[in-house]
């Protein structure tokens, strides 16, 4: 099984990189929707559950501007349809004015250059020490809802105060970078700024590789307290590099009956609170929906190196995460 899937990740990148070029910037699922109540996110798994999506792979919240404006244009019979409610239909026309006038693909050359409007966010939360106890016998720490899935910014009791923007440039359809500065200040750091996030992606076809710091959104589920069941925005962003197809497409042969395919694969740098300091976390996600009400994935990820530890092959992390250990064989 584990030989079948890694002919179909490298028969899709031969694949994707013959196709036209769809390269486009990430949209962070957390966005506000304007003239909503409702984030990106929200918004598309609302208008999911009245199937007004036909391809919608719910697995992997970070998608890209392509990616929504493929999804809107799959909105018109929903729109139409009298059944649909009116808050569906509010989203619909709200997802159409946000990325559907900016985002002329067809006039795009090969070397134009986009710079988007930066936006900027303040927030304040002020907030007592209290801190619960984690529930895990064995883990020695104290959980506050004040302060999950926040980036990782580091919010202490008392007075916060934070800063962000979002910055972003395009070169034609196959080069996108952007940063997201964040100034803080609280009463531990009287004033610090970072880059939370920044990364710069390259594209080719419908194959992607992007290097910088970024979350991985992977898996079912997605809200501002609990976050996607696997990877989330808990922690800071990861140093990573990462390869994928930034719109899903479908397989040759037997394996169209799979139907829409997505795939992502990322190395990412770990901080040194860590048994070895430093280590690597190698991660592969593959995507299928063979049916409009039902989607399967298949992820593995493995944390190996770092500071100390012992000596691997260096083909060795791929193995293992395709399930085969040069010593064991096939693990699964």
């Amino acid at each position: 099984m584990n030989k079948i899937f890694a002919g179909i990740i490298a028969t899709a990148i031969l694949l994707h990189i013959s196709l036209p070029a769809s390269g486009s910037l990430d949209i962070d699922p957390h966005s506000p929707l304007p003239g909503t109540s409702f984030t990106i996110k929200q918004s598309i798994d609302y208008l999911a559950a009245f199937d007004c999506f036909t391809s919608l792979l719910k697995g992997d919240s970070l998608k890209t501007e392509r990616e929504i404006v493929r999804l809107i244009q799959q909105t018109n019979l929903c729109a139409a349809a009298e059944e649909t409610p009116e808050l569906a239909k509010q989203l619909i026309q709200a997802l159409r004015q946000k990325f559907l006038p900016p985002v002329k693909w067809s006039h795009i050359g090969a070397w134009w250059p986009q710079f988007r409007a930066p936006r900027f966010n303040i927030k304040y939360l002020y907030h007592k020490d209290d801190g619960r106890p984690a529930s895990h016998p064995r883990v020695t720490a104290t959980v506050s809802p004040w302060t999950a899935n926040r980036d990782g910014i580091s919010l202490r009791p008392g007075h916060n105060a934070i800063l962000s923007s979002h910055w972003a440039f395009s070169l034609g359809k196959w080069l996108d970078f952007d940063i997201d500065p964040v100034i803080v200040s609280n009463k531990q750091d009287s004033f610090y700024i970072t880059p939370l996030k920044s990364t710069l992606k390259l594209t080719f076809g419908n194959f992607e590789i992007k290097s910088g710091r970024s979350h991985l959104y992977w898996g079912q589920g997605f809200s501002q307290h609990t976050g996607t069941v696997l990877f989330g925005n808990n922690a800071r962003p990861m140093e990573m590099i990462q390869i994928g197809n930034p719109l899903p497409t479908t397989l040759p042969w037997i394996f169209k009956h799979l139907g829409p395919f997505h795939y992502r694969l990322s190395l990412a740098n770990l901080d040194k609170n860590q048994l070895f300091p430093n280590p690597y976390l190698l991660s592969g996600r593959i995507m299928f929906k063979p049916t409009k009400n039902f989607e399967m994935a298949f992820t593995r990820s493995l944390v190996f190196g770092g500071s100390g530890a012992p000596d691997f092959f260096v083909l060795e992390p791929v193995l293992e995460l395709l399930g085969f250990r040069p010593q064991d064989g096939w693990i699964f």
